[in-house]
């Protein structure tokens, strides 16, 4: 399954390159831009200047993702004319959004308020991000600069929570006490769910041979995404990212066995620099609480049944196929405890609770079957022998798939945005791949994937 072409993508071998997808106005900056913003600035722009609280809290970057989608419409949708340029996740992500949209038909046809409604289900449509992105890779030399800035934009969001971490000045998202009396802290930023996205990409390049550098070095951004990872205090974090690592390293088979034990030799270095100065205690601390809460139904364990058991008791009573859809309310003056015990609102310690609330049971099997599809249009287009390049995010894309899967027990991942627009970027980024290798395969420019998720007959 090795190929020993676009191992280095230089910039003579991209212009050498003529495989275009299509013609298209949209350019990257645009989907990063809505991509940034959605994210807050990755931690370091005030919210208050993102937020326009006169439109229920619509955010800029919400108003830039539908602005480009209107201006771009044909781009983004117009190649799902087309059954050769598309695959099946564009189609499971369609009917999501179609769902969506039968599912605040219906709370507006029930009497709820228009703008309520609408309110709460904008976040579904961060899933838009997606077929713009897709829209603007159409050639090799965009699918290195879409990886390029998802990186760069990693790293500058890594620098605003180093920041917050080490000198206090408060860039992340929130900081809070870990409990009354302990002198730790923990911040909560918008960054690790990307961490995750990056640290998958950043394993796998090096895994099969691409030596581009991506703003910064793969070593170094893995190592950055890590940490991130390592510092979330996330415990669900702890078990999923590395299941997605080892997913990535056997999928990679016959690897280069000195870039994985570089990689290892590094992360050894790492953790032991953390165990000297002492910064792996609170992390130590919090894998060996796991075990005390699990045994004794004590915690977030018990917390994360808690919220699984009220939403399911209050929807079973509604419409536990399709869910209540978007009817919660949001009061300013709410405790956050009696927001994750409202069973009308999605939690975020919980995605297939989440998925429960906006659209019930089929809505959790869609989320479910769009990974697993992810994952099946990934091993498809592996078995084509692509180029290096495209060959590590479909990688990536396997470990990312089932690491959603495991970390939605705790974690939601399928309506939270700053999960939403991470995943959505190398699910984006890997459709693209696989658009551009059926358009190399049929022009005769050397192997191309089999027909990954082609609706074609």
């Amino acid at each position: 399954m090795s190929n020993s072409a676009g191992n280095h993508l230089s910039g003579d071998a991209l212009a050498a390159e003529q495989v275009s997808l299509r013609p298209s106005s949209l350019q990257l900056w645009v989907p990063f831009t809505v991509f940034f913003l959605l994210m807050q600035g990755v931690g370091w722009i005030p919210e208050t200047l993102l937020k326009i609280p006169a439109l229920y809290s619509v955010s800029l970057g919400e108003l830039s993702l539908a602005l480009a989608v209107l201006l771009n419409w044909r781009a983004v949708f117009g190649r799902l004319a087309k059954a050769r340029s598309r695959t099946a996740i564009d189609v499971l992500l369609l009917v999501i959004l179609a769902g969506v949209c039968l599912n605040m038909v219906r709370n507006v046809f029930d009497g709820y308020p228009l703008l309520v409604v609408l309110g709460n289900a904008r976040r579904m449509f961060y899933y838009l991000f997606f077929f713009i992105l897709v829209a603007s890779i159409h050639d090799r030399r965009s699918l290195v600069k879409a990886i390029n800035i998802f990186t760069v934009l990693f790293m500058v969001g890594a620098v605003s929570y180093l920041v917050t971490a080490i000198w206090k000045v408060p860039l992340a998202s929130t900081v809070s006490d870990f409990a009354p009396g302990d002198d730790r802290q923990r911040i909560y930023h918008v960054i690790f769910q990307m961490a995750v996205v990056v640290g998958f990409v950043h394993f796998a390049l090096p895994l099969t041979g691409v030596r581009q550098r991506f703003g910064v070095p793969s070593w170094a951004a893995f190592i950055t995404a890590s940490l991130l990872v390592y510092f979330s205090y996330y415990r669900t974090y702890y078990f999923t990212y590395p299941l997605g690592l080892l997913v990535i390293a056997a999928a990679a088979g016959r690897a280069r066995v000195g870039a994985l034990l570089r990689i290892g030799a590094m992360a050894i270095v790492v953790l032991g620099a953390l165990a000297l100065t002492g910064a792996m205690d609170a992390t130590m601390d919090r894998l060996r609480s796991t075990g005390d809460e699990v045994s004794e139904l004590s915690g977030t364990f018990a917390s994360r049944i808690i919220i699984w058991k009220v939403r399911y008791d209050t929807i079973a009573s509604i419409n536990p196929l399709f869910g209540a859809g978007f009817i919660w309310d949001h009061d300013p003056d709410r405790t956050v405890e009696e927001v994750v015990l409202d069973p009308l609102i999605p939690a975020n310690d919980n995605g297939y609770a989440a998925a429960l609330v906006v659209l019930g049971f089929v809505g959790i099997g869609l989320f479910v079957l769009l990974y697993l599809v992810a994952f099946w249009v990934a091993v498809s287009h592996l078995r084509g022998h692509p180029p290096a390049l495209e060959r590590a995010l479909s990688i990536a894309l396997l470990g990312l798939g089932l690491y959603v899967l495991v970390n939605s027990i705790g974690l939601d991942n399928f309506c939270w945005l700053f999960a939403v627009l991470p995943n959505s970027a190398l699910l984006g980024i890997v459709n693209a791949a696989v658009l551009l290798g059926r358009k190399r395969a049929a022009w005769g420019q050397g192997p191309g994937p089999r027909v990954a998720g082609s609706l074609a007959p």
